[in-house]
């Protein structure tokens, strides 16, 4: 039986997370897994792609030349890197299939040179999660919010559709795209490969271990999960929460910053503020699965990292009060849903006190199968992704 040859086209952490899975499960397979990255990432250092490559039938492409973003440097970029080179290159491996991350299509660049030569090819294309709303409203952002506000709509996706097959995880976010202009035949929902069960496990076994660097002793170890500030966030009311955790003597409080950077972080002044503090650590450059299991208890409302919580088993604080959307975690209940800061404290109380109940089995479920499994039944997600990446004829 012949092997498989999948091209995946790789560009910084949040992807790397999303994807990684599915490119270890065509390993395991036995095919070919080809990845290129479309800018300078430093792949070294990422966990994820040090396990993958342990795999004997793993290449992984830079192009160096194609990272310069100086006028000069695109130039080069388009010579270099032509719609012929591209197209010389997938004939060269043999590509069955290339797997691009959530975007629009490019006209220019490195990956639209790449995504035109497969296209041209024949060769079908695929663009799977580079992250995961948990937003149920559409006007969950500022960007959003403007667009609506310009056009009295929402953005326009149909841009998206010169790909044979765009993936989202959830079918609430499927609807989204297709009213956003995306085509119904060619728009799916397939499930969660982050957080389906068996990667979350693998994931969580090569992930770099917490260790504090202060000490814990009896206290109760919070992690915070900082959201998206223009998320229609409160920021003042969630700093004063932040303020409210480390004011009690038995917390131990973690701060950890949003993935997407600046617009989900802390300003110097408040980091140096937290860090000084005997009972605090702000801005932990440590993973979230990592911090999830060291922690007792987590604090999150506008990530998709509180499935992690969840599939850990560890008790989840949403204190939906903090911002104005409305999420799947309120829609299901997978969580102690919190509507001030004194119900907070008082969750954190009850932990302590030992009388914290559980979150309802029936709730997680709820919530796993419209965000891991699609809205359907468990099944085997990451091999539903390379059978359908895998056979699919244009």
């Amino acid at each position: 039986m012949n092997k498989s040859n999948i091209l995946f086209f790789l560009n910084t952490f949040n992807d790397i997370d999303h994807i990684s899975p599915i490119i270890w499960k065509v390993l395991e397979k036995k095919d070919n897994a080809y990845i290129i990255f479309i800018n300078d990432y430093d792949y070294t250092s990422d966990y994820r792609i040090s396990f993958l490559q342990k795999y004997s039938n793993l290449k992984i492409y830079k192009f160096p030349l194609a990272y310069k973003n100086s006028f000069i440097g695109k130039i080069i970029r388009e010579i270099c890197y032509n719609r012929y080179y591209c197209t010389s290159f997938l004939k060269k491996l043999k590509i069955n299939a290339c797997v691009f991350e959530w975007d629009e299509i490019h006209k220019r660049g490195l990956l639209g040179n790449f995504f035109h030569a497969a296209k041209k090819e024949g060769i079908p294309t695929f663009c799977v999660p580079h992250g995961f709303s948990i937003y149920l409203n559409n006007k969950a952002s500022k960007n959003i919010n403007s667009i609506y506000e310009k056009t009295g709509r929402g953005p326009d996706f149909s841009n998206r559709n010169g790909f044979d097959t765009y993936v989202y995880q959830s079918p609430h976010v499927q609807r989204r795209g297709i009213d956003w202009g995306q085509d119904p035949e060619k728009t799916f929902a397939w499930g969660s490969a982050r957080y389906y069960p068996e990667w979350s496990k693998i994931n969580l076994s090569i992930c770099p271990k917490f260790v504090p660097a202060k000490e814990v002793n009896t206290k109760t170890r919070i992690v915070f999960m900082l959201p998206h500030w223009d998320y229609n966030v409160d920021k003042e009311k969630c700093l004063d929460l932040i303020d409210k955790l480390i004011d009690k003597e038995w917390v131990y409080l973690i701060i950890k910053d949003h993935t997407r950077g600046v617009t989900g972080g802390l300003s110097n002044n408040l980091r140096k503020k937290y860090n000084s503090l005997h009972n605090v650590e702000a801005s932990v450059s440590a993973h979230s699965p990592t911090l999830i299991e060291w922690s007792d208890i987590v604090i999150s409302f506008g990530s998709s990292i509180g499935i992690e919580v969840l599939l850990q088993d560890k008790h989840l604080i949403n204190p939906s009060y903090l911002h104005s959307n409305r999420t799947i975690f309120d829609e299901t209940l997978a969580c102690h849903l919190a509507k001030s800061h004194l119900v907070v404290m008082n969750l954190l109380k009850d932990y302590r006190n030992k009388v914290l109940k559980e979150i309802p089995l029936k709730n997680k479920d709820q919530l796993y199968r419209e965000v891991i499994y699609g809205g359907k039944e468990e099944f085997n997600v990451l091999e539903y992704y390379c059978n359908k990446i895998e056979s699919f004829k244009i």
